[in-house]
């Protein structure tokens, strides 16, 4: 039973979500979102350092600052050995938030597709997945992009609330224009 109410939400996102997009696209879909910073700068550190690196400072400070464009240059530029699955996830995770919020959704979608999103621990896998709905919705993967929305509004959680968010959205809108 309750597979089918969930089945029949994320119907009803993809649903209202697609009528809403299709009827303005330019103004359909939330704004950018700007994954909290609290300790990762510490997680960011070299393994050769206890404190965090210069780069790994810069590339937060660009992201804090909702410099997309420099935060993308600086996530880009710090290297991590693969070895460091942690920094070099978390790494990643930043870079693709930023790049989304620097319209190159495509290549945040190809740096969250190599993360593994679903076996990242919370709160990172609800940043990625929203971060992955962003990508989607603006790559007009609509169909994939409102389905995961349906899935994310039945989360507990800042993530959950985000999307339940959009989803009474993207209801009003549609509701809202006259004549339609």
């Amino acid at each position: 039973m309750a597979r089918r109410w969930m089945f029949a939400v994320a119907a009803l996102v993809v649903l209202i979500g697609s009528i809403n997009f299709l009827r303005n696209p330019r103004e359909s879909g939330p704004g950018d979102y700007w994954i909290p910073i609290s300790g990762e700068a510490t997680l960011l550190r070299s393994p050769t350092n206890s404190s965090p690196s210069q780069d790994v400072t810069d590339a937060l400070r660009a992201y804090r600052q909702r410099d997309a464009a420099t935060a993308v240059e600086e996530l880009r530029a710090f290297k991590v050995p693969v070895s460091d699955a942690t920094v070099y996830t978390l790494r990643d995770l930043y870079l693709a938030s930023a790049l989304v919020n620097a319209a190159q959704p495509e290549e945040a979608l190809a740096t969250l597709e190599t993360l593994g999103i679903e076996s990242l621990p919370q709160p990172w896998r609800g940043h990625a997945r929203w971060t992955y709905y962003l990508a989607l919705m603006r790559v007009g993967r609509t169909n994939e992009a409102f389905a995961l929305l349906g899935s994310l509004a039945q989360e507990t959680g800042e993530i959950g609330q985000r999307a339940r968010e959009e989803v009474n959205r993207a209801g009003r809108s549609s509701r809202d224009r006259p004549g339609e």
